[in-house]
């Protein structure tokens, strides 16, 4: 389906004065050793002072960074994106396949500041944000230093009750009010622990169209739900996201057919908190506002982690990492 969200609608003031990020159109250009590149006070890359980097791996295999990978890792993020970029894009269309046809993915520093760029590019002071009765104390304070005004929503065991947002919702409504956002962190829920049940994810997003709002969807946990064992039957609702020989939890990206999603992930919980790298994936307006936002603040995070973490990817190939999430997930199980 096509969207009819008005963006420019939920962006916030800053959001909507910030132009696109003109290095996207020049990347090409500056990729190219022909060319002199003297913008952004970059050193010439002959004297950067690394020629070459492998990393040894913990089964015993290896990750090499070619000369090139080496030198664009040197370089700002967006010069590294490439490998890591083509993966998620990859990914994110196999486990997901999200329904709004402009969606897209950008490369983040971090599931943290995703969530504080994400408050950048839709929260202007005096905004109604829907948010779970209990929630991460971060993004709260984050959330707080924008100006935003806390719509408490409850939830039980079974994570973010629908009929209780429905309320939220309607109380606004008679104020002559309106939320603009949910947030939410439907796996894992941070400090509660709760699972958001399969059949509420529908129930929510249509509430999300009915009363015209967005959902950030702060999902660092998703890969940490505990593996099925033989015979156990699914949970309830588990039309699932799947990786082979995994079952994992529907998403709000999954059901986004009218791109009203900003979804939050993260490599800290899958990998290391070290690397600092995480993504963000959703409408594509959404996104490339993100990315503007991003770029003008941390310039997307780490290049080397970046590109370590593409090359690792595409070297494990999907049955690799699916070997990794399931000996993660049997670890966390045990525990």
């Amino acid at each position: 389906e096509g969207s009819g969200v008005d963006y420019e609608a939920f962006f916030s003031q800053r959001a909507r004065t910030l132009p696109e990020n003109p290095f996207v159109h020049l990347l090409p250009l500056m990729r190219d050793p022909a060319n002199k590149v003297l913008c952004q006070g970059v050193p010439p890359s002959v004297t950067f002072p690394l020629q070459q980097v492998s990393v040894a791996l913990v089964d015993g295999t290896r990750v090499e960074l070619s000369p090139e990978d080496t030198q664009l890792a040197q370089r700002y993020a967006p010069f590294a994106w490439g490998p890591l970029r083509e993966w998620l894009l990859q990914h994110v269309r196999e486990l997901h396949a999200p329904p709004c046809p402009h969606w897209d993915v950008a490369v983040a520093a971090g599931s943290m500041s995703s969530v504080d760029l994400a408050w950048a590019a839709l929260v202007d002071r005096g905004d109604c944000v829907l948010i779970e009765e209990y929630s991460f104390m971060a993004s709260l304070d984050a959330l707080r230093s924008y100006g935003a005004e806390l719509v408490p929503v409850a939830v039980d065991g079974n994570g973010l009750r629908p009929e209780a947002l429905e309320q939220a919702c309607r109380k606004l409504e008679a104020e002559g009010r309106s939320a603009k956002v949910l947030y939410t962190v439907p796996v894992g829920q941070n400090p509660t622990g709760s699972v958001l049940a399969g059949e509420r994810y529908q129930r929510i997003y249509d509430l999300a169209k009915r009363f015209d709002f967005l959902i950030v969807e702060d999902d660092a946990y998703f890969y940490e739900q505990h593996a099925l064992r033989d015979g156990e039957p699914s949970s309830a609702g588990a039309e699932a996201c799947e990786l082979p020989g995994l079952r994992l939890g529907r998403t709000f990206l999954s059901l986004d057919v009218e791109g009203r999603v900003l979804r939050l992930d993260s490599f800290s919980k899958v990998l290391a908190p070290g690397f600092r790298v995480g993504w963000v994936s959703g409408a594509g307006p959404l996104v490339k506002k993100y990315s503007a936002l991003a770029y003008a603040s941390s310039q997307n995070g780490c290049s080397l982690s970046i590109m370590l973490l593409g090359r690792l990817l595409q070297s494990w190939g999907r049955g690799g990492f699916e070997a990794h999430l399931r000996k993660l997930q049997s670890i966390l199980r045990e525990r």
